[in-house]
């Protein structure tokens, strides 16, 4: 043995889980519900998270409605697809309303004991993270629907989290997620774009690698 001592494992994966689709009733915003398709679709995005080995250590959670039972299914559907204790989950009020930065900060604030981190929130925070924490190539996803999944590998620490850095693992729309494995999107030539101009749903498309489309959402979502 050369008794050089081995460096302990210093990457991260940050889990990144907008909340599945909501209904719109005469309510404050923070107290939306699921809608149907989106009770459909957390459980569904559990499963992929435990059949990809995705599974993380804790759960950072916005504190709306929509959020919190899109965690409540998708914890439903983990433990179902993988034999493991449903992580711990804290609600957390700065996801909410958050900003790119605003989510950078907290999640520079993670523990390190944290090998894998999910966070449940809205748009545009989730894809603005995704897009300004991955480093190109591949193309990130241009944009975010509801009960999507981005998975980022960050090379060091929560507290040296940064932008540009991150190496995208994966990324997932419910579609994709009851497809089997192999037949998930291509990251090198497939970028997500807008369907017909609904924030909420997504459709594949191939496009050139040279052409980044991005889309935006002016609230939160």
């Amino acid at each position: 043995m050369s008794g050089r001592e081995t460096k302990p494992e210093t990457k991260r994966r940050l889990v990144l889980f907008r909340h599945a689709k909501s209904d719109w009733p005469d309510v404050p915003d923070q107290d939306r519900p699921l809608a149907k398709r989106g009770r459909r679709d957390a459980p569904v995005a559990g499963g992929w998270l435990g059949r990809s080995d995705y599974v993380p250590d804790a759960v950072v959670c916005s504190t709306a409605r929509r959020a919190r039972q899109t965690w409540e299914l998708a914890a439903d559907g983990l433990a179902r697809a993988a034999p493991v204790a449903v992580p711990p989950v804290r609600y957390e009020p700065r996801v909410y309303e958050a900003t790119v930065l605003g989510l950078l900060m907290l999640v520079r604030e993670f523990p390190d004991d944290w090998q894998t981190a999910l966070i449940v929130g809205h748009n545009p925070g989730m894809a603005e993270l995704t897009v300004g924490l991955t480093a190109p190539p591949p193309d990130p996803p241009s944009a975010f629907p509801t009960a999507a999944i981005a998975v980022l590998e960050l090379p060091g620490g929560w507290a040296d989290a940064g932008p540009g850095e991150a190496r995208l693992l994966s990324f997932a729309v419910p579609a994709d997620m009851r497809l089997p494995r192999q037949h998930g999107p291509d990251l090198a030539g497939d970028l997500l774009v807008l369907a017909g101009g609904d924030h909420e749903g997504a459709h594949l498309r191939t496009v050139r690698a040279d052409v980044v489309v991005v889309g935006s959402v002016p609230r939160v979502a």
